[in-house]
Protein backbone atom coordinates (compact mmCIF):
# COMPACT_ATOMS: atom_id res chain seq x y z
CA UNK A 1 0.00 0.00 0.00
CA UNK A 2 1.71 3.26 -0.95
CA UNK A 3 1.30 6.42 1.04
CA UNK A 4 -0.42 9.83 0.14
CA UNK A 5 0.71 13.04 1.35
CA UNK A 6 -1.00 16.09 0.62
CA UNK A 7 -0.73 19.89 1.12
CA UNK A 8 -3.52 21.94 1.33
CA UNK A 9 -2.71 26.04 0.97
CA UNK A 10 -5.16 27.93 2.76
CA UNK A 11 -4.78 31.90 3.23
CA UNK A 12 -4.84 32.59 7.26
CA UNK A 13 -8.03 33.07 9.43
CA UNK A 14 -6.64 36.44 10.06
CA UNK A 15 -4.15 38.27 8.92
CA UNK A 16 -0.90 37.92 10.56
CA UNK A 17 0.71 40.34 13.21
CA UNK A 18 4.46 40.14 11.56
CA UNK A 19 6.70 37.61 9.48
CA UNK A 20 6.64 35.56 12.54
CA UNK A 21 3.41 35.47 13.44
CA UNK A 22 2.40 32.05 12.73
CA UNK A 23 -1.35 32.35 15.09
CA UNK A 24 -3.13 32.38 11.76
CA UNK A 25 -1.39 29.55 9.85
CA UNK A 26 -1.34 27.40 13.25
CA UNK A 27 -5.44 27.91 13.53
CA UNK A 28 -5.51 26.73 9.89
CA UNK A 29 -3.38 23.75 10.95
CA UNK A 30 -5.31 23.30 13.94
CA UNK A 31 -8.74 22.99 12.40
CA UNK A 32 -6.90 20.40 9.61
CA UNK A 33 -5.26 18.31 12.36
CA UNK A 34 -9.09 18.15 14.38
CA UNK A 35 -10.37 17.04 10.85
CA UNK A 36 -7.70 14.36 10.59
CA UNK A 37 -7.82 12.84 13.89
CA UNK A 38 -11.88 12.82 13.55
CA UNK A 39 -11.67 10.63 10.42
CA UNK A 40 -8.56 8.87 11.58
CA UNK A 41 -10.50 7.45 15.17
CA UNK A 42 -13.74 7.08 13.27
CA UNK A 43 -13.00 5.76 9.71
CA UNK A 44 -9.77 3.68 10.46
CA UNK A 45 -10.56 2.72 13.72
CA UNK A 46 -7.55 3.77 15.49
CA UNK A 47 -6.55 2.84 18.63
CA UNK A 48 -6.03 4.85 21.71
CA UNK A 49 -3.02 3.63 22.29
CA UNK A 50 -1.48 4.11 19.11
CA UNK A 51 -3.13 7.35 18.70
CA UNK A 52 -1.80 8.76 21.80
CA UNK A 53 1.52 7.04 20.78
CA UNK A 54 1.89 8.67 17.62
CA UNK A 55 0.90 12.70 19.77
CA UNK A 56 3.80 11.64 21.82
CA UNK A 57 6.66 10.83 19.01
CA UNK A 58 5.22 14.34 16.89
CA UNK A 59 5.75 16.61 20.38
CA UNK A 60 9.63 14.42 20.46
CA UNK A 61 10.26 15.52 17.25
CA UNK A 62 9.09 19.04 17.68
CA UNK A 63 11.56 19.58 20.64
CA UNK A 64 13.92 18.65 18.44
CA UNK A 65 12.77 21.11 16.04
CA UNK A 66 12.90 23.66 18.06
CA UNK A 67 16.32 22.63 19.81
CA UNK A 68 17.76 22.76 16.66
CA UNK A 69 16.31 26.80 15.77
CA UNK A 70 17.05 27.95 18.99
CA UNK A 71 20.66 26.16 19.04
CA UNK A 72 19.72 24.81 22.27
CA UNK A 73 19.09 20.98 22.75
CA UNK A 74 17.20 19.25 25.56
CA UNK A 75 14.55 20.09 28.38
CA UNK A 76 15.26 23.94 29.08
CA UNK A 77 12.83 26.36 30.03
CA UNK A 78 13.03 27.95 26.33
CA UNK A 79 12.46 24.46 24.55
CA UNK A 80 9.62 23.42 26.92
CA UNK A 81 8.08 26.97 26.10
CA UNK A 82 7.61 26.76 23.12
CA UNK A 83 6.95 22.78 22.97
CA UNK A 84 3.77 23.73 25.43
CA UNK A 85 2.43 26.78 22.65
CA UNK A 86 3.07 24.72 20.11
CA UNK A 87 1.10 21.82 21.09
CA UNK A 88 -1.60 24.77 21.21
CA UNK A 89 -1.70 24.38 17.77
CA UNK A 90 -0.85 20.28 17.37
CA UNK A 91 -1.42 18.00 20.30
CA UNK A 92 -4.43 20.21 21.98
CA UNK A 93 -6.60 19.71 18.28
CA UNK A 94 -5.34 16.15 17.41
CA UNK A 95 -6.90 14.88 20.98
CA UNK A 96 -9.70 17.29 20.42
CA UNK A 97 -10.74 15.52 17.07
CA UNK A 98 -10.01 12.02 18.75
CA UNK A 99 -12.13 12.53 22.01
CA UNK A 100 -15.32 14.19 19.25
CA UNK A 101 -15.16 11.04 17.50
CA UNK A 102 -15.03 8.61 20.58
CA UNK A 103 -18.65 10.66 21.58
CA UNK A 104 -19.82 10.97 18.51
CA UNK A 105 -22.69 8.47 18.23
CA UNK A 106 -22.17 5.70 15.52
CA UNK A 107 -24.49 5.56 12.76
Amino acid sequence: MGSVAVGVALPGLWPAAGGRDFGPRGANAAVLLVILAFILRRNLLWRAGDFLLTVVLVGVLSLAIIGRFSGTQGFNYFNLHWLGFINLFIGLPCLGGFALAALWPKS
